[in-house]
């Protein structure tokens, strides 16, 4: 295969670029990427070029547009043509993972994945010739550039466009098969990575990794009429949470966005708390200004292994701390009765880590995008 590539490589490096633009996102069409390729949708830039999407399970439905085409990370064929487009297209975008530039007159983008928090210096592999990358403000530019070794210079603060979905208003009632008055969103981050990779912390997920716990919390949730939805890191493995047959509690997984027509961020927006650990979401959910519960039950662990790239105290300083169920009770109370005591504390973070408060981010990097590549414009 090595060869092969080689061979393609030095083949197709005589033929011009091509109007066209790749972009590649995990999970496949999400994140930042396809908020920008929305909103060049939107503004007909599919009608004057081509746009690809690296994705990992083609089988699935994608939607069908005009100069759109989606190729497969796993199958020969598609390997061939997602090097020919790799060597053609002007344009790259990323999110995840961070391609090699094949010509010098490409374009690369590389939209990051969050702001930063555990060290990952050394875990990802970013290409040095990419020419900027995304931050949601000035404020984690410098952190962002050394874990991923990049060079400062090459940073855009612009805001997440996955952020604007924050703004989209929509009831969540129906979505689920129980009557409740708040929902509480609980997106942990990953423990044991479904490839082998592990944290210092043998927990799956904080607090109600312990049976009993998840029927105390889930009773008590069901006492206070709030419905608890956890979305796991698409990285981690639960099953042994399958077994649990809980009311309050509930399981989702990307699938459910896709079944309802909402996007991730859609319906955390619309959500009336977070409970997060140690994820970059809890930096983008202070533009909902709603209350946010940090679960910190193995926050030691975690200082150990992986560590973290930022001052976690100070940044962290507008979610209620949870390290016991007890804690989480007190937040699901506090909740429940409207009662948001960091919301201060809160804001003044929220200004501090995101570039602006409003639902315009998309706008601003397509903008950019087009700066760079006066092609684009229509």
């Amino acid at each position: 295969m090595k060869i092969i590539k080689e061979i393609i490589i030095f083949f197709f490096s005589f033929i011009p670029l091509k109007n066209a633009i790749l972009f590649e996102s995990i999970p496949d069409f999400s994140d930042n990427s396809k908020d920008v390729f929305d909103e060049m949708i939107k503004r007909g830039i599919n009608k004057k070029c081509k746009m690809i999407w690296l994705v990992s399970d083609k089988s699935k439905s994608f939607p069908v547009i005009k100069n759109v085409v989606y190729i497969d990370r796993k199958t020969f064929i598609h390997k061939i043509h997602f090097i020919y487009y790799r060597l053609k297209v002007k344009c790259i975008i990323t999110c995840n993972e961070c391609f090699k530039k094949l010509n010098k007159k490409q374009f690369s983008f590389f939209l990051t994945h969050g702001s930063p928090i555990k060290k990952i210096k050394g875990v990802y592999t970013i290409s040095s010739d990419i020419d900027n990358f995304l931050v949601a403000s000035n404020e984690f530019s410098e952190v962002t550039a050394y874990q991923h070794n990049m060079a400062n210079s090459k940073a855009v603060a612009l805001g997440y466009p996955r952020n604007d979905s924050f703004f989209i208003k929509r009831d969540l009632h129906s979505l689920f098969n129980i009557k409740f008055n708040k929902i509480i969103v609980w997106y942990p981050t990953f423990r044991q990575h479904k490839n082998g990779l592990k944290t210092g912390s043998s927990t799956v997920i904080p607090i109600i990794d312990d049976e009993r716990n998840a029927i105390t919390i889930n009773d008590f949730a069901r006492k206070n009429d709030i419905l608890i939805v956890i979305k796991p890191h698409f990285s981690q493995d639960i099953k042994m949470f399958k077994k649990l047959n809980l009311k309050n509690i509930v399981f989702i997984d990307e699938s459910f966005f896709t079944v309802h027509n909402i996007n991730s961020y859609e319906f955390l927006g619309n959500c009336d708390a977070l409970l997060t650990d140690y994820s970059s979401v809890y930096y983008d959910y202070t533009l909902c200004d709603k209350p946010i519960g940090a679960v910190w039950e193995d926050i030691e662990e975690y200082r150990d292994n992986p560590g973290f790239s930022i001052n976690i105290d100070y940044y962290w300083a507008g979610a209620q701390k949870i390290y016991t169920v007890q804690d989480l009770m007190k937040f699901i109370e506090n909740v429940s009765n409207g009662e948001d005591i960091l919301k201060e504390e809160r804001n003044r973070i929220k200004k501090l880590i995101n570039y602006m408060s409003d639902n315009k981010n998309s706008e601003r990097v397509v903008d950019f995008i087009i700066s760079k590549n006066k092609w684009l414009e229509v």
